[in-house]
């Protein structure tokens, strides 16, 4: 997948972050013991927004929440979605480890994922 994100530093240690994008989830076949199963792939439209602290130039720890859409199979179902991280910043990349939710209902579906982050124009 790929994703947009736009930040704002409100300070050397503080900043807001927008983040928008499309990831896709390959469907796969599962054996149960009873048959196949196969599940759809599905797509993920994620609209966040959120905070980064600087505890150093180095080292970032964030969290973002908002709205996820899933996508696959024709239908679309959008939930609550909310998405911690921790990372490293350097002048030109950010490589961020976050843990991404989204929850209705009760349920919640989740994935851990490691982003790359190419740097334009100007910030921390």
């Amino acid at each position: 997948g790929g994703e947009l994100q736009g930040e704002y530093g409100f300070s050397d240690k503080v900043s807001g972050i927008f983040t928008t994008g499309y990831s896709s989830f390959f469907g796969k076949d599962y054996d149960t013991g009873f048959g196949t199963v196969k599940l759809d792939a599905t797509g993920y439209i994620p609209i966040l927004a959120g905070v980064r602290v600087y505890p150093s130039a180095n080292f970032f720890i964030g969290a973002q929440a908002g709205y996820g859409l899933l996508t696959g199979g024709g239908d679309s179902e959008g939930a609550f979605n909310y998405q911690p991280q921790i990372g490293y910043n350097a002048p030109k990349f950010q490589l961020a480890l976050n843990y991404n939710g989204l929850s209705k209902d009760g349920e919640t579906i989740s994935h851990i994922g490691l982003t790359g982050i190419f740097k334009f124009g100007g910030g921390q």
